[in-house]
């Protein structure tokens, strides 16, 4: 249960609320994009590359699309690929770490060893590897991202298992006949969780900047779905002429990353202890 001294602490920081009142504003523009955006993401105007003006608040594209629409629809791509990747991460790699550094041994090896295979690849490489062999499409870059975090997320969750499971409480419970599960769940886990918050939180920006990555390339979500990094890419084409089309979704990406960012270190100096101030 979340204590009223908790909630207070939370609020000081300012990290956190910074972090948590960006990524709200973008869940949020996500969601009601409908509503927001002037125009159909994807309607052609016969005036392409027009300038930013009252009619078209960022201007257009090389197609006439009004770039507001299209960065306003991109979020939902970047948002619903970073947190679904990530979560399925999470899914996997939570019970991986726990296994491992919970019964140690020829099991840790195993888990460790494919987990050291899967960290000798930088993430943007093993990201782009898979998605090129599955083909190139939103599922399969969400696929890659999952992939990609899933040691990550593993490794920090097994680092701390090694840590608690030697506390005497895990060791008490462990005398009284408490099971392997019970005791993971029940002792180890609620322990262990505030680093994994802050490195799940961490990875969602890290996720965004892969994602947008992969739509450059033409990996992710294809056109004319409206995404960041396939603006981007277009957009690059027309630096000179049309520097709007690029602009304005390298910003939304780098507001996204700086609000996961500020979110995950706010988390960290607030379930740290050693990081408040007295």
């Amino acid at each position: 249960m979340i204590k009223r001294e908790h909630l207070e602490i939370l609020m000081e920081s300012k990290l956190l609320i910074t972090g948590l009142a960006i990524l709200v504003s973008l869940i949020l523009i996500a969601i009601f994009a409908g509503y927001i955006a002037p125009y159909d993401p994807i309607a052609q105007d016969f005036r392409p590359k027009q300038p930013p003006s009252s009619e078209h608040l960022l201007g257009t594209d090389e197609l006439g699309r009004d770039v507001f629409s299209r960065l306003i629809y991109g979020s939902r791509i970047t948002l619903y690929v970073s947190f679904l990747s990530i979560g399925v991460a999470t899914l996997f790699g939570l019970p991986m770490g726990l296994i491992a550094g919970y019964y140690g041994g020829a099991v840790d090896k195993a888990i460790s060893f494919i987990i050291d295979i899967l960290l000798s690849f930088p993430a943007i490489i093993l990201t782009i590897l898979i998605t090129a062999m599955l083909g190139p499409n939103l599922t399969n870059a969400m696929l890659s991202i999952s992939v990609a975090f899933t040691p990550r997320i593993a490794r920090i969750v097994r680092g701390q298992v090694l840590s608690v499971k030697e506390e005497d409480y895990v060791v008490a419970s462990k005398a009284m006949g408490g099971k392997g599960w019970y005791i993971m769940l029940r002792h180890i886990l609620p322990n262990s969780i505030a680093p994994l918050l802050v490195q799940v939180t961490l990875a969602l920006g890290s996720a965004v900047i892969i994602e947008s990555s992969l739509a450059f390339l033409g990996l992710s979500a294809q056109p004319p779905t409206p995404s960041w990094g396939d603006m981007i890419n277009r957009g690059r084409r027309y630096i000179y002429t049309a520097p709007w089309m690029l602009t304005a979704p390298g910003i939304m990406i780098t507001i996204a990353v700086l609000g996961f960012n500020l979110l995950g270190d706010g988390l960290r100096d607030v379930l740290d202890p050693r990081l408040r101030r007295v």
